[in-house]
């Protein structure tokens, strides 16, 4: 809470859903996968009110899902498919993702590969910290 000021906010992304948690989560150093419940009461604990917290990267969820329990059920090397993908695929995934955003906006979807908590400090005005993140482009969620 110190690194943050008097008047911080806190933007969380996490992987969610342990079920999933795998050689991908391996290669990006994650070391759990989170459920909803368990983080919004660990940040909490450590003194912060939660402003939003929902699931986000939904649209690729079973997409995602399906590769990775097929490749731990089916396929005891993942090697091929845990490359980065072809440019092409790669930008058809990015725009599928990037336009979650307008999801976003409307409370996001109940399922996705990862959840996006925003916190605060005690006393601090959530929606004066949305308009000024909305105002440097930084944060497309609506008070």
């Amino acid at each position: 809470m110190r690194y943050l000021g008097q008047d911080g906010l806190m933007i969380l992304m996490a992987p969610v859903f342990s079920f999933l948690l795998g050689e991908h989560d391996e290669n990006y150093h994650h070391k759990l996968r989170y459920m909803q419940r368990f983080l919004k009461r660990l940040i909490q604990d450590v003194g912060f009110e939660i402003g939003k917290i929902l699931c986000f990267n939904g649209l690729l969820f079973l997409l995602a899902a399906s590769v990775r329990l097929a490749g731990r059920f089916l396929l005891k090397q993942m090697d091929e498919m845990e490359r980065m993908p072809s440019s092409f695929i790669n930008l058809d995934l990015y725009t599928i993702f990037f336009n979650e955003r307008f999801l976003l906006k409307r409370g996001g979807l109940p399922f996705g590969l990862s959840l996006l908590v925003i916190a605060k400090l005690p006393g601090v005005s959530l929606c004066l910290t949305f308009q000024v993140a909305r105002r440097r482009k930084a944060c497309p969620i609506k008070c």
